[in-house]
């Protein structure tokens, strides 16, 4: 369960989603943005949650004082795994080398690369 301060979305009894605002939330997908009152986030939540977890979709929501980001926890493992690859001076270098070269098309071809193993 989710915590915060102003209230509690109950979606399933095993399920609730807790918010820090009463009154509308913002809700968007990707580019779409979309206003919707609490009470159907309640009502499609299940359905947003699916969607996040079988079909990568990521879900914004805002209040008028607070925003969050609704993502699978797989997404948000990959995002804490680039992190800490970022993190790694060495993999931070190379990667901006390496979009450097892309950049300068400094790039082999599929044929370059293979002919080089036969």
């Amino acid at each position: 369960m989710l915590k915060g301060i102003y209230g509690t979305l109950e979606t399933t009894p095993k399920l609730q989603l807790t918010f820090k605002a009463i009154g509308q939330l913002r809700l968007s997908r990707t580019t779409t943005e979309v206003v919707r009152p609490i009470k159907e986030i309640k009502e499609d939540f299940e359905n947003m949650l699916k969607l996040v977890t079988e079909e990568n979709k990521v879900y914004q929501i805002e209040s008028a004082r607070d925003s969050a980001v609704l993502i699978s926890y797989k997404e948000y493992e990959s995002l804490q795994e680039t992190v800490e690859l970022l993190s790694i001076p060495e993999f931070r270098e190379s990667l901006q080398r390496s979009l450097q070269q892309i950049k300068n098309n400094e790039t082999y071809s599929l044929d370059e690369v293979l002919g080089d193993i036969d």
